[in-house]
């Protein structure tokens, strides 16, 4: 028989067996034991008089599913008008439980949600503190290479360069003196390239904005000669992963540089336009243009322009060279994925205080 039916009241008097979960549970002068129960959208209420009460009262958990069987009497006397009816058992044997509380549970919810949420703040945490030990033994070993070829390359480059200037001078023909005068500019350009890459590698583990470190890394190009660099930037500055903030810093490297050794320009403009998902680059001189599509390439000796393609395409960027005979244009724009979203800054407030010890844990 199901509750709804035995409010009607036709049952009243009678024995009958109804299911309900158990809502609460209270002593009545110590004599009684009152059960408070739902069996769908109907309430009602057991009544057991007699032994073994305490036994039973302690087995009851809130939410059980009970089965039980007793006289169904809708008399104020018992309901006290809070049900429509109510049963009266017998013992407590009148009694049977169907099922135990479920597990999820007000308690167990609120119990397994603050747990969560102090699972996924660790995991943030960690997740950001292994990202930042990552930087940081990226930018020692960008540090390390820099030291590395300084030490050995770059003053390898100087000593030959000194040798071959020394050769140079000598008494040779002109035939002979030649094959010497390749060596040297080709010792002189690696030389120039060792100290570029030392500069851009001890450039790019700094906080810097991508302008100041172009500021940087260009200023000693020009430092022994009369081009004026002017440098700017528009737009919202974005920060841009390491390795493409180091390839764009080699690609304006190498233009200002053949600005500078085969334009012959007394200007060189660097433009850097920040837009909402992509970064354009320009550089811009007033020398001596040429003609690109025939341009020395890698199988001539020459690494440059093919250098800048191959490293803008690493990057998935587009790279054009324009030149005319008043000035060259090499352009560069750089897609700059969409930002990671910054969980912690959703969180409220009382989180900061909860999450502060492990912070200072993980910081250590």
């Amino acid at each position: 028989m199901t509750a709804s039916q035995a409010a009607t009241g036709a049952f009243d008097g009678m024995l009958v067996e109804i299911e309900g979960r158990l809502l609460g549970k209270s002593r009545v002068q110590g004599r009684s034991v009152v059960l408070d129960l739902q069996s769908g959208h109907q309430a009602f209420r057991a009544i057991l008089h007699g032994a073994r009460q305490d036994l039973m009262f302690d087995r009851l958990q809130p939410n059980s599913l009970l089965r039980l069987k007793g006289v169904c009497v809708a008399d104020p006397a018992f309901t006290e008008n809070l049900t429509s009816f109510a049963l009266l058992l017998r013992s407590s044997e009148d009694m049977g439980i169907v099922a135990g509380p479920p597990w999820w549970d007000t308690r167990h919810l609120v119990e397994g949600g603050f747990a969560l949420v102090i699972l996924l703040m660790a995991a943030v945490f960690i997740y950001f503190r292994a990202e930042q030990w990552r930087m940081s033994a990226v930018a020692e070993e960008r540090s390390r290479m820099a030291r590395e070829i300084h030490d050995t390359l770059a003053q390898s480059f100087a000593g030959i360069v000194l040798q071959l200037e020394s050769a140079l001078h000598g008494p040779r023909s002109d035939v002979e003196s030649a094959p010497v005068a390749m060596a040297l500019n080709m010792a002189r350009q690696s030389r120039r390239e060792a100290h570029r890459s030392i500069a851009a590698l001890r450039t790019l583990h700094t906080d810097q904005s991508l302008e100041n470190m172009l500021r940087k890394v260009l200023r000693p190009l020009i430092s022994e000669s009369h081009v004026k660099l002017s440098i700017a930037s528009h737009g919202t500055p974005q920060r841009l992963s390491g390795e493409a903030e180091g390839q764009i810093l080699r690609i304006a490297q190498e233009a200002v540089a053949n600005a500078i050794q085969h334009a012959m320009a007394s200007r060189i403009s660097v433009r850097l336009v920040f837009e909402e998902r992509k970064l354009g680059m320009e550089v811009e001189d007033d020398g001596r243009g040429f003609e690109v599509s025939t341009a020395p390439a890698f199988e001539d000796g020459h690494f440059g322009i093919t250098g800048m393609r191959e490293r803008a395409a690493s990057m998935n960027a587009h790279l054009t060279i324009t030149s005319a005979d008043h000035g060259t244009k090499v352009t560069l724009v750089v897609p700059i994925p969409p930002r990671r979203m910054q969980l912690w800054k959703l969180a409220p407030p009382w989180t900061q205080r909860i999450g502060q010890p492990l912070r200072s844990w993980l910081s250590r």
